[in-house]
């Protein structure tokens, strides 16, 4: 069905209700939100744990005249948490940031 001569080629993908077609419509993307938000959402929670000071690294660090953070999420606490957790943490901030912005 090419109308002028563009070089593209068009399909029906489906041919049917249009009442089906919005309800699955609907379900697929309600479906996708909740999914999203729940990842988010583990993904928010893993965050904040990774980035939360241990009892041992809190003394360490009053030891030294230095303050962490306690009870919020905070980027300062990455510097006392150690490697292992500091990557982690990025890791889950690369895959989280694409739910948040789409």
């Amino acid at each position: 069905m090419n109308t002028q001569n563009t070089g593209f080629v068009t399909q029906v993908m489906y041919e049917g209700s249009c009442a089906l077609t919005k309800r699955w419509n609907l379900a697929i993307h309600l479906i996708i939100n909740v999914l999203s938000t729940a990842i988010l959402a583990a993904s928010n929670y893993c965050m904040q744990s990774l980035v939360a000071p241990s009892r041992e690294e809190v003394d360490k660090y009053h030891a030294q005249k230095r303050r962490l953070d306690i009870g919020v999420p905070s980027i300062r606490n990455l510097s006392a948490v150690g490697r292992y957790r500091t990557v982690l943490w990025f890791v889950l901030l690369i895959t989280a940031t694409p739910f948040h912005l789409l």
